[in-house]
């Protein structure tokens, strides 16, 4: 019920009280009038009149006598005429206001015998005087009974006292009742007058807070719109007038927007093109009202970032094309696609390549690498391929593809392959010098509906490392005997099982500082493994393999504990404002008692939680990602700081971001290598900056190792750098160098 519609029923209230108030008191008025006529009209008269009557009863037989002793002289009769008068009159009155009472007919009875006899007696003394019958007339008179007479008449004036009583109570009874009432709607007026005032206040707040929001869309520099459920607009501000008319001859709401509007569905998002104008409308229908609230907004900008990040997701920065987690989703589009036949994949890779990155420069590798690229694509089009081709890990180069069966793929493949061969018979010209280029290639194949993408890649990678281990330029078909890396894999996993028990790994410290004065800010914690057998394992060879088997949750909590330990150790050796990040994997995230597991391990150590920033990859989080953002929320709570590692090398970066409670942002090296590069390279840094600057993220630069990247990061808003530029990753000792 709205203060409007209150108040009005309060003015109703009020006025039915104050009628039925008015009416019982009128009543009550009326019925005191009433009590006040019969008691001032009735009751008063009848006892003046019994008070009359009971003065006159004792003069009669006085008046007699006097009337017998001066029958001689004139006038002797008046008095007792006039005594027979007034009683007459008296009883004529007290009849008449008591009609009904048998008492006064006994009194009137009495009396008239007492005037009959004065009649005889007056006849008696008109002479000649008969003295004998008036002395018995006398004594007549005198023997009339006038002991019942006093009794009635106290009796009947002390009835008519005690009925004028009862009514003058029950008049006052009358009056205290009115008296109650008029009381009892005083406190309701002045209860009503009082909720009227409180509503009174909260009517002009409220029209003064709805002044406030009507103005809201007028001021709304996005457009904004009230439609009814067939469309027509109803009120559009003038950011929509200025759209409009920017784009005069174009439907600025969505086609279908009606459908929408009669949908019961609450508020709904619609991503539609205007003129190659990317615009997200969110409709919000109002069932009761058969309107619904529009409002437009111009995404075109942020759709271009989003499909630029996922481009770069997707794609390898350096030769363009799909990298391996495209890899990976199209081998599932291609289980859909071609249920019924075969998937394959061929592995490419130069032969012997590291000589040449080693002798003239990683910077003249990637352009030679490059070069082998387009020379692949070119030959793979001059040739109806079915296959698309990958950056895979390192130099490798994946190509994946569809056939009817085994024996069209051998087919395919061969013919391909034997192009491929005297494609690469030219050199290639990178800076004015020539590279002859060698490859060796392993492939595999599998039935595309029970294929698993992970077997696909092991089989092929086998098949290539054996054509690379042999003299090179060579081309292998995945067989069973090809399970030496699977071998090797699961030698490499005992190894990393027995280096956590003989304390073989180790932490290095890579330190971080400020982009502005390069101060130290803090340090990144790495795992490293020297192992007696294996010596320095890279890794990039031991963390996928932890990662593969679970292990990594063992190797995570030391890692925890021992980044945790040091850190207490500088904090009490007095450096402070520094934080030690720790990477978390994905398999640790998805641990149940992952944010317990902290927990114990910020006990044991006796570490301040501030010390330590938690660095995880967006990619863990995607897993689940509702799952994921408790879990993080949870270790938010503990006191730690939340990094969120790797940005943009996800698909829902710009989605779920603004969910994730993370403090700090790094953006991933893949986008600082590129720096200084094109206008778009430095366009998509900035769009990353300004995306955490907007959600109120520190943000810091991995892998910046030039003075150009380094200001340019510095002038886009970027705080802080890790990279070769300021620091390698040093043992602990060292790292303490940089306090």
């Amino acid at each position: 019920m709205t203060y409007r519609l209150r108040l009005w029923f309060l003015l109703l209230l009020t006025l039915v009280a104050a009628a039925a108030v008015a009416i019982s008191s009128y009543r009550s008025a009326s019925e005191v009038d009433e009590a006040t006529r019969q008691m001032l009209d009735e009751r008063v008269k009848s006892l003046k009149l019994i008070s009359n009557i009971e003065s006159i009863l004792p003069h009669f037989t006085v008046c007699y006598y006097q009337f017998y002793a001066t029958a001689f002289e004139p006038g002797a009769r008046l008095d007792c005429n006039q005594l027979e008068q007034d009683l007459a009159l008296n009883l004529k009155r007290l009849k008449q206001l008591l009609p009904n009472d048998a008492r006064i007919d006994a009194i009137e009875m009495y009396f008239s015998q007492v005037a009959d006899y004065g009649v005889d007696l007056s006849e008696a003394l008109t002479r000649p005087f008969d003295w004998d019958r008036s002395r018995d007339i006398l004594g007549m008179v005198a023997a009339l009974d006038r002991s019942e007479i006093s009794p009635r008449l106290k009796t009947l004036a002390a009835d008519i006292s005690t009925a004028a009583e009862t009514s003058g109570m029950a008049t006052r009874e009358q009056v205290q009742s009115a008296s109650r009432q008029v009381s009892l709607f005083a406190a309701a007026v002045i209860l009503i007058g009082a909720l009227v005032g409180v509503y009174v206040e909260r009517f002009i707040r409220e029209s003064a807070e709805r002044k406030r929001l009507a103005e809201f869309p007028e001021r709304n520099p996005d457009p904004v719109l009230t439609i009814d459920r067939s469309g027509v607009v109803l009120y559009q501000n003038p950011a929509f007038n200025a759209l409009q008319s920017a784009m005069p001859d174009v439907d600025l709401l969505p086609s279908n927007i009606q459908a929408y509007c009669n949908g019961n569905v609450g508020a709904q998002d619609v991503e539609y093109t205007v003129n190659h104008r990317t615009l997200l409308a969110t409709i919000n229908p109002i069932m009761e009202l058969d309107i619904a609230h529009v409002h437009i907004r111009d995404i075109s900008e942020r759709k271009q970032a989003e499909e630029k990040l996922i481009y770069i997701a997707e794609h390898d920065d350096l030769t363009g094309l799909r990298n391996r987690r495209r890899l990976l989703q199209d081998f599932q589009a291609l289980k859909t696609q071609f249920p019924d036949g075969v998937t394959g994949l061929i592995l490419f890779q130069p032969d012997r390549f590291q000589l040449i990155t080693a002798s003239s420069g990683p910077q003249v590798g990637d352009q030679v690498f490059l070069a082998v690229t387009q020379r692949l694509r070119e030959a793979l089009l001059r040739q109806t391929s079915q296959l698309v081709p990958y950056r895979m890990d390192g130099n490798q180069i994946g190509l994946l593809g569809a056939f009817a069966d085994d024996m069209s793929m051998h087919d395919y493949v061969q013919n391909m392959l034997s192009n491929l061969r005297t494609a690469f018979e030219e050199p290639l010209t990178v800076n004015n010098a020539d590279f002859y280029v060698s490859f060796s290639t392993g492939h595999a194949w599998t039935m595309t509906l029970t294929a698993e993408a992970d077997h696909l890649l092991r089989n092929a990678d086998a098949a290539l490392r054996q054509a690379s281990e042999l003299t090179g330029g060579k081309d292998l078909l995945f067989v069973e005997s090809m399970g030496r890396d699977i071998s090797e894999t699961v030698l490499l996993e005992a190894a990393l099982r027995a280096a956590l028990n003989n304390n073989e790994l180790f932490m290095v410290y890579q330190p971080q500082c400020d982009a502005v004065n390069r101060k130290l800010t803090g340090f990144e914690s790495l795992m490293r493994w020297s192992s007696p057998m294996l010596g320095e394992v890279s890794p990039a060879r031991f963390i996928p393999i932890a990662e593969a088997t679970g292990i990594i949750v063992r190797m995570g909590r030391w890692a925890l504990q021992q980044s945790c330990q040091q850190a207490k150790q500088w904090f009490e050796a007095g450096h402070c404002d520094f934080q030690v990040g720790v990477n978390v994997s994905t398999r640790q995230l998805a641990e149940p008692d992952f944010t317990a597991d902290v927990a114990r391990v910020l006990g044991e150590t006796g570490v301040d939680p501030a010390l330590i920033k938690l660095e995880i990859t967006e990619s863990a989080i995607m897993q689940n990602v509702s799952e994921g953002i408790a879990t993080l929320q949870a270790l938010r709570d503990l006191g730690l700081t939340l990094a969120l590692d790797d940005f943009g090398t996800g698909h829902a970066s710009l989605t779920y971001l603004q969910q994730l409670p993370v403090q700090r942002l790094k953006i991933d090296q893949s986008f600082v290598r590129a720096l200084p590069g094109s206008e778009p390279d430095v366009a998509l840094v900035r769009t990353i900056i300004e995306l955490g600057q907007r959600l109120g993220l520190r943000l810091i630069a991995e892998g910046v190792e030039t003075e150009q990247q380094m200001d340019l990061l510095r002038s886009l808003g970027c705080e802080e750098i890790q990279g070769y530029l300021y620091a390698r990753p040093v043992p602990a000792e060292a790292a303490a160098a940089y306090f």
